[in-house]
């Protein structure tokens, strides 16, 4: 995806969860993330790839007629569409002026799935940011290897059993594709914690703490930190 590259400088969050817990608002953790001095952030709605295309095979199979132009683009697609998503952009008080406000996909995929559906796609090409989220050993080497996105987030739960080496980090670097973490996992006690800190370690060996961003992930604005704090969280050369 191609991103506006105007006023780049500043802090980024670039993954904001488009779905909040019951209490909070999107609205509410844009506001606090403007406080906090971010100057860029992405709200981000996550799809799961594999479901999306089993929903769409059953649509496309229970039709009796022919669907018109609008239906079959529709069912083609199936895609979440970045226009749903709706805020105001808030005024950070550091600058005076109002924060950037990307639209960003994650799609989980396991690799089994078709993957040509992705550069298919209409709804994906209106995203700022195209991110996967793979949870197969398959998938993260796809993902590295050929798969045309940007990000590629790590969920440590399902990164268990991995074998993450420098090789497949290279490629994804030099094709311009970061590795993301997310931190707020990592704001809980107990043993998801310690699976994510272990998986942030890993990663950042592998990667030499090159190529690699920390994002909040978060879906409410208590998980919000600010950016100096994120590495109190992640106590990481990354």
């Amino acid at each position: 995806m191609d991103v506006v590259t105007e006023d780049i400088s500043g802090f980024f969050d670039l993954n904001i969860s488009s779905s909040t817990q019951s209490d909070t608002t999107l609205q509410n953790v844009l506001d606090r993330a403007a406080m906090l001095g971010y100057n860029t952030v992405a709200v981000n709605v996550t799809a799961d790839l594999d479901k999306l295309e089993t929903v769409t095979s059953k649509k496309k199979k229970m039709r009796k007629a022919a669907p018109s132009a609008e239906e079959a683009a529709a069912l083609t697609d199936g895609f979440p569409d970045p226009g749903a998503i709706t805020f105001t952009a808030p005024v950070c008080p550091r600058t005076g002026r109002r924060m950037r406000v990307l639209k960003r996909v994650t799609l989980e995929f396991t690799g089994q799935g078709d993957l040509s559906r992705i550069g298919r796609s209409t709804n994906l090409k209106k995203f700022d940011l195209l991110a996967v989220q793979p949870t197969t050993q398959a998938a993260f080497n796809v993902a590295c290897q050929t798969l045309s996105v940007d990000i590629i987030c790590v969920d440590p739960a399902s990164f268990r059993g991995f074998m993450l080496n420098r090789k497949l980090a290279g490629l994804a670097a030099r094709r311009g594709v970061v590795i993301e973490l997310v931190y707020a996992p990592a704001l809980s006690a107990g043993s998801v914690r310690r699976q994510l800190l272990l998986t942030a370690l890993t990663l950042t060996n592998i990667t030499i703490g090159k190529n690699m961003i920390v994002s909040s992930g978060a879906t409410h604005e208590h998980q919000l930190r600010g950016p100096h704090d994120v590495p109190y969280v992640y106590p990481l050369p990354v």
